[in-house]
């Protein structure tokens, strides 16, 4: 058994880092949270869509608004997952071929604030056919 500290948390963290860095706006807990949760993709969907974000332009200190992409944050989720998806592998290959034969018939359960990503679960039905 293993485990990482990768979870909501985390990616809303490298979304405000990801804006700081881009487009010199600081944002909130709350407005990365919104982003991930309105525009978060882990897969490519018929519909790519934008919002606009709100924040405070890190040189002049004033309010800034700027508009992010959903391709933008799914580069950003995907390297957050990708710890996720090495921490699966290692597992999965580690785990006794009885257990792999029940992984395989009942799939994986994926739980957390973080299973609300849209297109969590092809991402991970890509990658393990599960």
């Amino acid at each position: 058994s293993r485990s990482i500290k990768t979870a909501g948390n985390y990616f809303d963290d490298d979304i405000k880092k990801y804006i700081r860095s881009e487009y010199n706006i600081s944002i909130g807990k709350k407005t990365s949270e919104e982003v991930k949760k309105n525009i978060g993709s882990l897969v490519k969907y018929h519909n790519e869509i934008s919002m606009p974000i709100y924040g405070r332009d890190i040189v002049s200190g004033l309010p800034k608004e700027a508009k992010i992409s959903s391709g933008e944050i799914r580069n950003i989720l995907l390297n957050s997952f990708s710890k996720i998806t090495d921490l699966l592998i290692e597992v999965l290959e580690n785990t006794p071929p009885e257990l792999a034969g029940d992984v395989m018939k009942n799939g994986i359960t994926i739980c957390g604030g973080g299973a609300l990503i849209k297109n969590i679960d092809k991402y991970f039905f890509d990658i393990f056919q599960l």
